[in-house]
């Protein structure tokens, strides 16, 4: 899974994602602690890391797979083996902390985010790679909205980024295809008839939800 999504990152379908993410930490950067929750390879991490490089950018991944992939990327990140459930910060360290396509633990995020600072997550919209699912499952159901509020901040934005991309290369799909879960779930039979297919066009959504921790 991790090399199929570094090698599909890699060429550049995600890109505006990532130099939105960027921007939405531009926005809020102030210096001081970075944190990627769940950083898996530092696709996103190591281009924080450039844009941002007042910030001390930290990854944590419960993955050490993903984690030599992150410093392969940027030897400039600290990194550690860590769930974000049980964040490896003190109360009140972190500045901004990003979470994309990661699970989140609103009591963790709470605790490490300093009062005032901010949380950026991304997460998918209802058609992500909807057209990827059709081409595997007959009867295919829009994402289930995820849930947005957050105990302790407050949402202070929220973008949605929408694109139609069509992969023309079997390694392509066939990364694609291995970087979502839907690979783990899926039938013999139904991988085949993707793997099959000499071009897939599928939609991606993304919404980048922007927030500040409340003070008290």
């Amino acid at each position: 899974m991790l090399v199929a999504r570094r090698d599909f990152l890699d060429r550049g379908y995600y890109t505006p994602l990532r130099d939105a993410l960027c921007e939405a930490v531009e926005n809020v950067n102030r210096g001081g602690v970075l944190l990627d929750a769940g950083c898996g390879e530092g696709y996103y991490t190591a281009e924080l890391k450039r844009r941002c490089p007042s910030l001390a950018v930290c990854g944590i991944d419960i993955s050490k797979d993903a984690l030599r992939m992150a410093n392969a990327r940027s030897k400039q990140l600290e990194t550690a083996v860590a769930s974000v459930f049980s964040l490896p910060f003190s109360d009140a360290s972190v500045d901004v902390t990003v979470s994309v396509f990661a699970p989140t633990a609103d009591a963790e995020l709470a605790r490490v985010i300093k009062p005032g600072g901010h949380l950026i997550r991304v997460i998918p919209t209802e058609r992500h790679l909807y057209g990827l699912k059709a081409a595997i499952y007959p009867e295919v159901r829009l994402n289930k909205p995820e849930r947005v509020p957050i105990d302790g901040f407050t949402l202070l934005s929220r973008r949605e980024l929408h694109d139609t991309v069509t992969l023309r290369e079997p390694d392509d799909i066939r990364h694609l295809f291995e970087m979502t879960p839907y690979y783990y779930k899926t039938g013999q039979d139904d991988q085949q008839r993707l793997l099959a297919l000499a071009s897939l066009t599928t939609e991606l959504g993304f919404a980048i939800l922007t927030y500040q921790k409340q003070e008290r």
